[in-house]
């Protein structure tokens, strides 16, 4: 499954391939300070106040609680530390991608903060990515200086016949086997399962859920320019080794560019989910108790690097809870969180 709803052939600017007014779509809408959301400086590239519409299969913002929003908690954070970490690709970062991009928070952040030239976004939903489109171009001051590109369908899928290569392709994929009875075109879904590959995965990726990260990172190969990047946003509900192996796998040299946390969201969904899989043998996965991460992390300084991150993490482990009691705990009322790591990842060079 995949389209690529622009089909030119030349690169300009999508001033004029506004999306549709989509009259059939059920909207909500979601306004969002940029600055004290993000805790960036005044925005320069985007309205001080975002407002975005949502269509019923879009992943929704958590607008009124930034702890839990993986834009603002982890996205954000980590493009800020790119752009401090590799300061002369950052630089010349002309060419931006995002897989699975919902409201098109992600690309709005990329836009103030890395700045490409050029930013594609893909999402499995026609009318996600319609509206995207939309709230991208309604939420730049000026537009008409990005060219916009924009697929439907799994993964990189949609630039598969597409001359597009990127510097740097980011991604937030969702782990959780699809549930029984339930459809990836059932409300927001696609943001926290995922349905059944055909790829092989190495065991160890299969065993933490890695499946579809695993599945991105062999296709990336063949969609980054020759110095370009990936930047994959994993829940850290599983050991770093088993993130830094599965980017080995997959032919990368991989280094954490942020390890921080975040409360859950969609703790009912999610929480179950990692709890039936522990049950049918995968994992385990490991929570925390909000409180204990908020009280650890206010005493650390950034942290980035592989060996800094699996410092912290070892000294998380007493404070760990598998999936099993963490849902117990979120029933009778408990905040749950979890660890996340950003990594980067540069295809190997050829011996």
């Amino acid at each position: 499954m995949s389209d690529v709803i622009d089909r030119s052939t030349t690169e300009r600017s999508p001033a004029d391939r506004r999306p549709g007014s989509l009259p059939d779509l059920d909207l909500a809408s979601v306004e969002i300070p940029a600055q004290t959301f993000f805790q960036i400086a005044p925005p320069t590239q985007l309205a001080e106040t975002l407002r975005l519409r949502l269509t019923e299969q879009c992943y929704l913002p958590k607008a009124s609680d930034p702890l839990k929003d993986w834009i603002a908690r982890v996205a954000c954070p980590a493009f800020q530390n790119y752009r401090r970490r590799r300061p002369l690709a950052a630089e010349r970062l002309e060419r931006f991608c995002t897989i699975g991009t919902g409201a098109g928070l992600d690309a709005l952040v990329a836009a103030e903060i890395l700045r490409p030239g050029l930013i594609a976004v893909t999402d499995l939903h026609r009318d996600v990515v319609d509206q995207a489109m939309s709230n991208i171009l309604a939420n730049l001051e000026t537009p008409e200086r990005l060219i916009l590109r924009s697929g439907v369908g799994d993964l990189l899928a949609p630039f598969q016949n597409s001359q597009l290569r990127f510097d740097l392709i980011y991604e937030n994929l969702p782990n959780i086997p699809l549930p029984d009875g339930v459809s990836l075109d059932d409300g927001q879904a696609s943001s926290s399962f995922i349905a059944a590959r055909g790829e092989s995965v190495p065991a160890l990726a299969q065993s933490y859920l890695m499946d579809l990260h695993y599945a991105f990172l062999l296709q990336a190969h063949r969609f980054l320019n020759p110095d370009g990047a990936v930047l994959c946003s994993i829940g850290g509900r599983l050991p770093l080794q088993a993130m830094l192996q599965t980017f080995a796998a997959a032919g990368y040299d991989a280094e954490i560019i942020l390890y921080s946390w975040k409360i859950q969201s969609e703790p009912d969904e999610v929480i179950t989910g990692y709890a039936e899989a522990q049950q049918a043998g995968h994992g385990p996965f490991h929570f925390y108790l909000a409180e204990d991460l908020a009280a650890f992390f206010a005493k650390q300084p950034e942290i980035t690097g592989n060996a800094g991150a699996e410092v912290l993490e070892k000294q998380l482990r007493p404070k760990q809870i598998d999936a099993a009691t963490a849902l117990t705990l979120h029933r009778q009322g408990k905040t749950i969180g979890h660890t996340v790591a950003v990594i980067e990842g540069r295809p190997k060079k050829a011996a």
